[in-house]
């Protein structure tokens, strides 16, 4: 049997044959590769997946893939049946699958050949378009690219209005909300997280009227609006408590943490704090799980700001350790910005402990993301 790092060579292997479109190799590459390691399993299929559809064996495909699909995409799937057409659905399905996996940069691959099909073959599939278009957004958000995401959700809008699609502007919306907020734009991404909201509410979908409301609560928090944003946490929260959805949970009660940090109630802040650290290791989001990190993080770091001498010092080395662990997952999906400036905050953290060497590289390294 394999160890994890032997593994992840096979499967870094694997993915190179494939770039290449070397799908033949791909199945004795893969038949070594045993993992006990539930993450590096789901890879596997996914590579395999992959494989069949570079080969065309849709059979194949769809076995390996489905399993990972919401029902909806799995039914709309049954109803292809031109060879060309699956072409471009087993296109957007890996790129799915990749979003799914947090493999960002696949995903915007897939994502963009199944959108160059679409046009070069003029193949007549709206709704492949629409979400691929759409979920091309979403892997530009993930990846740090909110340009370019604002501007594929502006599109996919435009591709919704055209074809009379009902559904999906409610979370081309929220998509708006989370591009504008990662600029900066806040009014605009108060504008659209509220028109997402209104149609979220329509469709009585309460898990994602939940996360518009974190969303809106983060940015009110940005506009130091704190009262604002504690009412769109709270109501977050409800809704996080009643389905027992561990990332919202999770998630918002980090925000809370930062909220009660920025008004000055540090022993809220650390409660919170203590609730998010319970599910922060179960998340499989690398994105959410950095942000619970940096909040656990920068209130260890207030904490320490309120001792002396070893209990400072122990409290400090524990935001270190925080802000390294939310690194680990912002490098997975190389969101670069984010990175920058946790390597600041990681920075200053060092040099109070007087880790000065440390402290440089961290500089270095943040000014390095950001040419990268």
């Amino acid at each position: 049997m394999t160890n994890n790092l032997d593994t992840q060579l096979i499967l870094y292997r694997a993915h190179l044959q494939l770039e290449q479109g070397q799908h033949e190799s791909v199945f004795e590459i893969l038949q070594n590769c045993v993992s006990q390691d539930d993450k590096q399993q789901q890879e596997v299929t996914y590579l395999s997946g992959w494989a069949y559809v570079l080969g065309k064996q849709w059979g194949e495909a769809e076995r390996m893939l489905s399993p990972m699909l919401d029902a909806q995409t799995q039914e709309f799937g049954r109803t292809i049946q031109l060879e060309r057409e699956r072409i471009a659905f087993f296109l957007l399905v890996l790129g799915l699958v990749a979003n799914y996996l947090a493999l960002y940069e696949d995903a915007s691959l897939h994502f963009s050949t199944c959108l160059k099909v679409l046009h070069v073959r003029r193949i007549h599939l709206p709704k492949v378009r629409m979400q691929a278009r759409y979920a091309l957004g979403m892997a530009n958000l993930l990846k740090g690219q909110p340009q370019a995401a604002l501007q594929c959700f502006t599109e996919t809008l435009k591709l919704c209005q055209h074809y009379q699609e009902t559904e999906m502007p409610a979370r081309v919306y929220h998509g708006l909300c989370e591009g504008y907020q990662a600029i900066s734009a806040y009014e605009q991404a108060y504008e659209a997280g509220q028109a997402s909201l209104l149609l979220y509410q329509q469709h009585s979908d309460h898990q994602q009227c939940a996360s518009l409301h974190q969303a809106l609560g983060q940015i009110c928090f940005h506009l130091e609006k704190y009262r604002e944003a504690r009412e769109h946490y709270t109501q977050a929260l409800q809704v996080a408590q009643e389905m027992q959805d561990l990332l919202l949970l999770t998630t918002n009660h980090a925000l809370l943490a930062e909220l009660c940090l920025a008004e000055r109630r540090l022993e809220e802040a650390r409660h919170y704090s203590q609730l998010a650290m319970v599910h922060v290791e179960q998340l499989s989001n690398p994105a959410m799980q950095s942000k619970v990190y940096v909040a656990m993080g920068r209130v260890s770091c207030e904490e320490a700001m309120h001792m002396e001498s070893e209990a400072q010092r122990s409290l400090l080395e524990t935001t270190v350790t925080y802000f390294k662990q939310a690194l680990e997952g912002l490098k997975r999906i190389q969101a670069h910005q984010e990175m920058a400036n946790l390597y600041s905050l990681l920075a200053q953290t060092l040099e109070m402990l007087g880790r000065e060497e440390e402290a440089l590289l961290c500089w270095r390294s943040g000014f390095k993301v950001l040419q990268e």
